[in-house]
């Protein structure tokens, strides 16, 4: 699919006038910042019925509260449009430290159960963080910057695998007297959906984790990505469950120990197979053995050990609520 990425540079732009499949838009930037213009594209995105994104553009500073200022700001974008992390140079205190950008995602993944993709440039991309947290890449990297049309097979694009490639700052299409972002998405409508609404009301069988930068990290289909994505789910209800303990002494207290106790168990169970997938790939090629085989063997007899997990957390209801109608009153 083709499309365009777009900001308040784009003033009075026209989606229905210019062809694109997709738009991405720019929402926030640091932790000030709310892009006039992002709303009305996106309103008129969804009219139209085109597919569509939104991007934050980092700054540095407190990744985790600037990561709480884009969730807060977009609320209600997420789980419907694909959310993008802006990484790079310019106006980023913090370029050069991935670790920043791994805690800003992170906390984004905590608070919202979704992996947004990480653009960069190709030539200081953050592979690592991106392969860590299971995160599909959007890489920008231009053959040079004439003007141009849609491309169908931009320069260098089969270098690496990514979600999303932009190919130029400089595209000129119809409807539209100015320069525009291309880019070209390596996925289809129904993939697209499931990248902003993981586990939603989608066709499975339309997903293929190669066609999409391995999007669930080490699983790979079948019921590896169900156990996969059931944690998550549990990760999100604990999250869920956090807040609404609120207070965190005494009995709720123990109980919000638990809860953060257990997601970190889940993110622990999340690492060991990742780093579990690469040993068994290591270890089978060093021993001349079919890695591919022996790995489907090891991922189905986890997906086995990982159905049998059970989470639960129990409390009696009367005392929070008595606390709920103590503090009203």
């Amino acid at each position: 699919m083709q499309g365009i990425d777009i900001s308040s540079w784009q003033r009075g732009i026209d989606l229905e006038r210019v062809p694109c499949d997709f738009v991405i838009v720019k929402s926030t930037e640091g932790t000030t910042y709310v892009d006039p213009c992002c709303d009305g594209f996106v309103q008129q995105a969804i009219s139209l019925g085109k597919l569509w994104g939104f991007y934050h553009y980092v700054t540095g500073g407190y990744p985790e509260n600037e990561a709480d200022f884009w969730v807060s700001q977009t609320s209600d974008y997420f789980r419907a449009g694909i959310p993008c992390v802006d990484w790079e140079s310019g106006g980023n205190h913090a370029w050069g430290d991935t670790d920043y950008l791994r805690r800003f995602v992170q906390r984004v993944i905590d608070k919202t159960g979704v992996r947004p993709l990480v653009y960069a440039s190709a030539a200081a991309f953050p592979w690592g963080v991106c392969k860590e947290l299971g995160c599909g890449a959007w890489v920008a990297q231009y053959a040079s910057n004439n003007a141009t049309g849609y491309q169908d097979s931009p320069w260098n694009e089969d270098a690496y695998g990514c979600v999303i490639r932009q190919y130029s700052s400089a595209g000129r299409l119809a409807g539209y007297n100015g320069n525009l972002d291309l880019d070209k998405a390596y996925i289809t409508a129904e993939q697209w959906h499931e990248f902003a609404n993981p586990g939603g009301d989608h066709k499975e069988e339309d997903m293929d984790a190669s066609d999409v930068n391995d999007i669930w990290a080490f699983t790979n289909g079948g019921e590896s990505q169900t156990v996969y994505r059931n944690l998550i789910d549990n990760n999100v209800r604990l999250q869920a469950l956090e807040y609404a303990v609120g207070d965190r002494s005494g009995a709720n207290g123990d109980m919000y120990t638990n809860v953060i106790d257990t997601n970190v168990r889940i993110q622990e169970v999340q690492a060991t197979l990742a780093a579990l997938s690469a040993a068994v790939q290591a270890l089978a090629t060093s021993k001349g053995a079919d890695p591919d085989a022996i790995a489907q063997e090891v991922k189905d007899a986890v997906a086995q050990k990982l159905s049998e997990i059970k989470l639960s957390v129990s409390t009696e209801a009367a005392p929070v609520a008595e606390k709920a109608e103590s503090d009203a009153s």
